[in-house]
């Protein structure tokens, strides 16, 4: 289970304390954030005084605990008030790299969402095959589907390979700045692909690979903060979904680094 919070508020002055039991600000019992630092597998937070707080707390069974840990991070969210969500996305670990999947199937509603499921199936059954390989694997899946954009990226320590057909977006981000922001070919995979291209994005250590649908205004990467390019992926997850997410679209966000790339 992963529970992520996100707001717009003041910030936390004095986060130390404010994780201490008995600290608070508006006189409650001030027992809240130290309570769920205890609770939680894991527990990421970030503030920054006079703009916002974000935090993520993941709690996991023994035998899952290093899941955890993972560094990835992602938000699937359908229109307000819409179920079921026609976006999706997934990721597997495999050997030494990490995949990762977004697909938005088009339009939305219950269709968009049969053709986002039956290219996660494709995604599972086979996490390691060449990234161009599984684009085509999920063409062929969806042809009696309406279809869907879909981009996939294999994430290694040195490197990230990216191929996508349709509009998502994939980003490379570093603790400085945004970089080599690109989106798929043209095109409806299931229907009207081109021959996949698979693109080479140098990353390292501290790097962050980021892929996400339309449904995330792309004015978030323009001019990101300091504190925004240096959040951990869940975090960065939560904090473009929350303040860059359009109201008429599904919308998914998906970060990773890949396995053995975790910096503070």
């Amino acid at each position: 289970m992963e529970i992520l919070a996100a707001d717009r508020g003041p910030g936390i002055d004095e986060l130390p304390r404010a994780l201490t039991d008995g600290y608070s600000t508006t006189a409650t019992l001030g027992a809240g954030l130290g309570a769920v630092r205890r609770i939680a597998t894991d527990f990421t937070i970030r503030t920054e005084p006079g703009t916002a707080t974000l935090a993520c707390a993941r709690l996991t069974d023994a035998d899952h605990r290093p899941k955890a840990h993972q560094e990835i991070g992602s938000l699937c969210l359908a229109i307000d008030g819409e179920q079921p969500c026609g976006d999706a996305c997934a990721s597997a670990d495999t050997a030494d790299c990490r995949t990762a999947l977004v697909v938005d199937g088009l339009g939305h509603g219950p269709e968009a969402s049969e053709a986002a499921q039956a290219a996660l199936r494709v995604f599972h059954r086979a996490p390691d095959r060449a990234v161009h390989d599984m684009l085509f694997a999920v063409h062929r899946a969806l042809r009696h589907t309406r279809g869907a954009a879909v981009g996939i990226m294999r994430l290694h320590h040195d490197r990230t390979e990216y191929c996508g057909v349709g509009n998502i977006r994939a980003l490379v981000v570093t603790p400085e700045t945004i970089r080599h922001g690109m989106t798929g070919l043209p095109g409806v995979v299931g229907w009207n692909m081109p021959t996949p291209r698979t693109h080479t994005l140098p990353t390292g250590p501290g790097v962050t690979a980021v892929l996400h649908s339309d449904g995330i205004l792309p004015r978030w990467a323009h001019a990101p903060s300091h504190f925004l390019l240096r959040l951990p992926p869940a975090l960065l997850a939560a904090a473009v979904a929350h303040a860059h997410r359009s109201t008429r679209d599904d919308a998914t966000f998906l970060a990773a680094r890949a396995p053995g790339g975790r910096f503070v």
